[in-house]
């Protein structure tokens, strides 16, 4: 008698999905790493889109006048996006065009350039970027990009605002001279 071999047996099928089960298991990890390094990339790629709109109106605005020494002036995103091209995370979020900005100060003969790009997640908290440099963007640290709560952010910006007095909780108080930053309005 012959046996009809058309088909897999038992312990042939239970291999295969063994080996199926191994492949995802190192597959599901490296794409997961990779869809959250894109994430951070983009959020670091409008912190370096912000900085170089800051320059740009710096240089082509005549009535932006530039920092003296430790003093700090303090441009909106709504100010230097006017375009609306930094929308919001990769998560969709839109990002809080009034109090996300780009400072500017003047450390002896050099412009320091630090930004702070934040959306609010439904949940209430903050997400993006508290406080970068330049150099920590174009480096890739990636430790200051997080989620945070309000109270973390003790300075809110409103429409019309011409000084913005940080609060002593804010990194960026021991920046400024007396944590006062003159704020460009459009």
């Amino acid at each position: 008698m012959f046996m009809n071999s058309k088909g897999f047996t038992l312990v042939e099928v239970l291999a295969m999905l063994v080996v199926l089960g191994i492949i995802v298991g190192i597959t599901v990890p490296n794409v997961t790493g990779i869809l959250g390094n894109q994430k951070t990339n983009m959020i670091i790629e409008s912190a370096d889109d912000m900085i170089s709109s800051a320059k740009t109106e710096v240089s082509t605005n005549d009535g932006i006048k530039l920092p003296q020494n430790n003093s700090c002036i303090l441009l909106t995103l709504a100010k230097i996006d006017k375009n609306s091209d930094i929308k919001a995370t990769p998560e969709g979020e839109a990002y809080d065009r009034n109090n996300s900005f780009v400072l500017i100060k003047k450390n002896n003969k050099q412009y320091e350039y630090h930004v702070r790009l934040i959306a609010k997640r439904d949940n209430g908290k903050y997400y993006g970027i508290k406080d970068a440099t330049e150099s920590q963007l174009s480096d890739k640290n990636l430790d200051y990009i997080a989620e945070f709560s309000s109270s973390e952010i003790t300075t809110t910006i409103s429409k019309g605002t011409t000084s913005i007095y940080f609060s002593s909780g804010d990194k960026f108080k021991t920046l400024c001279s007396s944590g006062v930053a003159t704020v460009v309005s459009s």
